[in-house]
């Protein structure tokens, strides 16, 4: 029996059509934040100022400066600020949901939709694939660059009112090469004892200029835009190249020389970070909005280092 023969196709032109465009406009309000309970503090409040860090936000998932609960730092419920700090939630390029229940398959999901998720073919052809060769090999972590590495493209949404300065991707870019920059980094404190007594060393925070990370042991200059500026309109476009500047291609397996990968999410996933996992050096995992099929099945401060999407505890 012909089954195709009983579709009903629906008119892609009827104003009854389930998918909607919210393509270019802010969606967190709308859609991202609309699953959580009607008294939480991301359907309660609206928060305008974007220039104050946002600490009850990721107080919940946190310790201290540091991410302790991957999982919940997934939910929007409790964070009103990532309105403004991903180009998902701030003009996406393409989107068009559905708050209709519909069978929707898909590569990742952010927090509240129902998407059905299943592996990425990226990890199964040559796109994102860990494959060290003689010119590109994987040493040892102790023999590798003390370098934190990216390398990506401003695919997280469409800028065209200064947006862009909200999208993770950006931000990450303009926190490792802003020289002007201080950093908070807890560092041991050493007291002066004998060379055979027993001590533990006592930890502050000590607000460092990035000029001095090298002399920590660090480099982060190797973070960058790769090619040229995409999705944005009018003076978006050059306002980000003159801030930003831009870097050529270069090798994805050229990744396994540095100790540390960073990786974040663009217009949906990232697929390198498994490719990150397989190789020996140490993925950073910055949790954007999109989880994907193995979120439950590796484990944070375990396999990956978490940084929540602020950055703040990144260094």
């Amino acid at each position: 029996k012909d089954r195709a023969a009983g579709w009903n196709i629906s008119d892609p032109n009827s104003p009854d059509k389930p998918f909607i465009d919210y393509s270019f406009q802010p969606t967190f309000h709308s859609h991202g934040s609309i699953s959580c309970h009607p008294s939480s503090f991301a359907r309660r409040s609206h928060l305008w100022d974007t220039y104050r860090l946002c600490t009850d936000c990721f107080a919940p998932h946190s310790n201290g400066l540091f991410l302790s609960n991957w999982t919940l730092s997934a939910s929007p419920c409790h964070q009103p600020d990532l309105a403004h700090l991903h180009g998902f939630y701030l003009s996406p390029a393409a989107f068009k949901p559905s708050k209709v229940l519909y069978p929707v398959f898909s590569q990742s999901k952010a927090a509240g939709y129902a998407d059905i998720r299943y592996p990425s073919p990226w990890n199964y052809i040559d796109k994102a694939v860990y494959r060290p060769d003689n010119e590109h090999p994987d040493p040892p972590f102790a023999n590798k660059e003390s370098t934190l590495f990216w390398r990506g493209a401003t695919s997280e949404g469409l800028s065209r009112y200064g947006e862009w300065r909200g999208m993770a991707r950006q931000r990450l870019v303009h926190l490792a090469n802003n020289s002007t920059a201080t950093f908070p980094i807890l560092l041991p404190s050493f007291p002066h004892v004998s060379p055979n007594a027993r001590y533990r060393p006592t930890y502050t925070i000590h607000n460092v200029p990035s000029s001095q990370l090298p002399n920590l042991g660090l480099n982060i200059s190797s973070i960058a835009l790769v090619n040229k500026i995409d999705r944005c309109w009018d003076n978006d476009c050059p306002a980000q190249l003159r801030e930003f500047g831009v870097v050529g291609p270069s090798d994805f397996q050229s990744h396994w020389q540095y100790k540390y990968l960073i990786d974040l999410d663009g217009a949906g996933f990232s697929g390198r970070f498994i490719p990150f996992l397989q190789s020996r050096s140490l993925p950073f995992k910055v949790a954007g909005v999109f989880r994907e099929w193995w979120d439950g099945r590796v484990t944070a401060w375990k396999h990956f280092v978490p940084i929540d999407i602020r950055l703040h505890g990144l260094w």
